[in-house]
């Protein structure tokens, strides 16, 4: 059931990565594509996105 699994994993629309920053170090953010998340490379850390929506809540965050 292919078309159910598109629906869930809403696409990230990259050009938010101009204005989205990391809450901890304020620093850009790089949209990884195939685990679908943010990460922030010198922290070590990603963000889930769910439903296209990134989840920048720090203690939501995991380590990488």
């Amino acid at each position: 059931d292919g078309v159910k699994d598109k629906e869930h994993k809403q696409s990230f629309d990259t050009s938010l990565l101009e204005f989205l920053v990391c809450p901890l170090s304020k620093k850009p953010l790089r949209y990884d594509e195939k685990t679908n998340e943010l990460i922030n490379e010198e922290l070590g850390i990603s963000y889930p996105i769910i439903d296209g929506i990134p989840n920048l809540i720090p203690q939501d965050a995991r380590m990488i």
